[in-house]
This record gives structure tokens, sequence and C-alpha cells, in this order.
């Protein structure tokens, strides 16, 4: 899956992405979203002085309640969950 797609998936709903970590290539199972419906409006406002780098994709974490981000070239395996 290209970056397009999974982001077009993301912000329809919820997708699990299995993915190394870049600290220490220990495999990490996230639950995330860009779906208005699973982020607070809060964080929806937030704005960021970050810089943009087209390889981490930022998501909102649905069971930390919270932004992270992986790197497209560290993931593993994604499932669309047809149900969100």
């Amino acid at each position: 899956m290209n970056k397009k797609e999974l982001l077009e998936h993301l912000k329809l709903g919820i997708v699990t992405v299995t993915f190394k970590k870049v600290s220490d290539d220990t495999l990490r199972k996230m639950k995330c979203s860009l779906s208005k419906d699973y982020i607070g409006i809060q964080e929806q406002t937030k704005a960021t002085n970050r810089k943009k780098n087209d390889d981490v994709v930022p998501v909102w974490d649905i069971d930390k309640k919270a932004w992270r981000s992986f790197r497209m070239d560290k993931i593993i395996e994604v499932e669309v969950d047809e149900n969100s």
C-alpha cells in the first residue's frame, strides 16, 4: 500500500498498522486514524511547528488517545477496519 492509499483509509476510519520502531526495531501494532470521528476537537485544532517529513506518517493512536507517528519504510502490515 502506498502512502496516498494509506492516508485515504486513515481519513475514513480505523487502520491497524504493524511497524518496526525506529529506536530499537521492536514491532509495534497500533490502531490509528485521521478521521475527525476519532480525534478530539481540541486535538484537531492544535497547531504544530514541526518540520514536515514525507517519510513519516503522523496519526491519532486510538488506544493511547495521543498523536503518534511511524515511518513508511518500517511498515510490516496494514489492516483496514471495514467496520469503522
